[in-house]
């Protein structure tokens, strides 16, 4: 099983929560990620375009511009691989993100192990062409 990734690869987590994005920031960075944050949607706008990330972890709930505006706003600029994670589990919501443009939606509370796997397989899948 693949456990470590390229020392390049880089991943933006947007969520206004701090805890969570503290938790994920532990768990990426054990697994060799570099990790970037961003608590709201035009702040992850504003690291997004200056980092140029390879996958973006996205919150759909979060004041202001939520994870779908997010989502749309990237997909307009980017092909960057985008993981929806988000408490929001009805199929209406998965499925406006997978049409807005996400590449994969995974429903908090989330085991690690299966949210790191996930996203190995959506790097394994895209190439960065912006």
């Amino acid at each position: 099983m693949e456990t470590t990734p390229a020392a390049s690869q880089k991943i933006l987590i947007i969520d206004d929560e701090p805890r969570v994005r503290q938790a994920l920031r532990g768990s990426l960075v054990a697994q060799g990620y570099r990790v970037l944050e961003a608590g709201d949607g035009e702040q992850g706008i504003a690291v997004f375009s200056k980092e140029d990330p390879d996958l973006v972890l996205l919150d759909a709930n979060m004041p202001v511009q939520d994870g779908f505006e997010v989502c749309r706003r990237i997909r307009c600029i980017s092909k960057t691989p985008i993981v929806m994670l988000t408490v929001r589990d009805n199929e209406t919501d998965i499925v406006r993100a997978l049409d807005t443009g996400a590449d994969g939606y995974i429903v908090k509370p989330y085991a690690v192990g299966e949210l790191l796997a996930r996203m190995r397989s959506v790097l394994r899948r895209t190439t960065k062409s912006h």
